[in-house]
């Protein structure tokens, strides 16, 4: 954690970039101790970018703390969180199910 906290700040005269990924902020919150739980929070208030795909209404908390969203980017990410419907005719999902795959308009 202090090679990625280190490289985040000091390589910025040097024109790297870094790739940092995580699957979810409940992962960084597992980091052993509160110095790398606060460190990892940092990288993710420093980013540039973060990409962000469905969440579950759980994670949302734990992003606010570090990338604030809108009430409305809150909800259409867990929206692309929701199952696909069930197709009763088919016996199946439907298809394609909602938000895999969708981009905001």
């Amino acid at each position: 954690m202090d090679l990625a906290d280190g490289l985040s700040r000091l390589n910025r005269n040097e024109g790297v970039g870094n790739a940092t990924v995580s699957h979810s902020m409940g992962d960084l919150n597992a980091l052993p101790t509160v110095e790398d739980r606060e460190k990892a929070a940092g990288l993710v208030e420093r980013a540039g970018m973060v990409v962000l795909g469905a969440l579950p209404s759980r994670e949302i908390p734990l992003l606010n703390t570090a990338v604030q969203l809108s009430r409305a980017e809150q909800e259409l990410l867990q929206q692309w969180h929701d199952p696909p419907s069930w197709d009763t005719k088919r016996g199946r999902h439907s298809e394609p199910p909602p938000g895999p795959g969708e981009v905001p308009h």
